[in-house]
């Protein structure tokens, strides 16, 4: 009797099969971007920094990719809001975050987020190449130079300069 309890108890609450097998307490939300921007089948959902669902496919459409969200009945996200993939860890784990905008109706179930309200990061091969190419448009002889200057011009200003870059002014 007891095995039975802990295994229904298992069952119900950590393993949630009723809204893994059934669907109950959760409702789906689509989401269209330009392209992944590394999301996948699977990560999580956040709102105001909280974890409110999970990814669950990712597949081509016409216009890019859409992402279809399995979110957490009884949390009330506004359906005016900005849908962000984001990255998680220095490892390039993504997620994405849903961030309001204003007080509108609460998102229901099969609601879908345009592409106009999303946003990828850019692509870090891409990034690293303009980088490179601008890294080549300075001569040799000069790249020390500009490294020393660099170092004098922000030296001990890394937490300013990290507000700055993370627009927390």
């Amino acid at each position: 009797v007891i095995a039975l309890i802990a295994t229904t108890i298992m069952a119900l609450h950590f393993m949630r099969l009723p809204a893994m097998l059934f669907g109950i307490g959760r409702y789906t939300v689509t989401v269209d971007l330009p392209q992944t921007g590394g999301l996948y089948s699977g990560a999580n959902v956040t709102y105001r920094g909280t974890e409110v669902g999970r990814v669950e496919s990712v597949r081509l459409s016409g216009r890019g990719v859409q992402a279809v969200l399995s979110l957490t009945s009884g949390i009330d996200i506004p359906s005016d809001l900005r849908a962000e993939v984001h990255s998680q860890s220095a490892i390039g784990e993504q997620y994405l975050a849903l961030l309001p905008r204003g007080d509108a109706h609460p998102l229901r179930d099969g609601d879908q987020i345009p592409t106009e309200d999303t946003s990828v990061p850019p692509d870090i091969n891409q990034l690293l190449g303009v980088a490179n190419d601008g890294l080549q448009a300075i001569p040799q002889n000069s790249l020390r130079t500009l490294i020393d200057e660099s170092y004098t011009a922000v030296g001990g200003l890394g937490p300013e300069l990290s507000r700055i870059v993370r627009g927390k002014i």
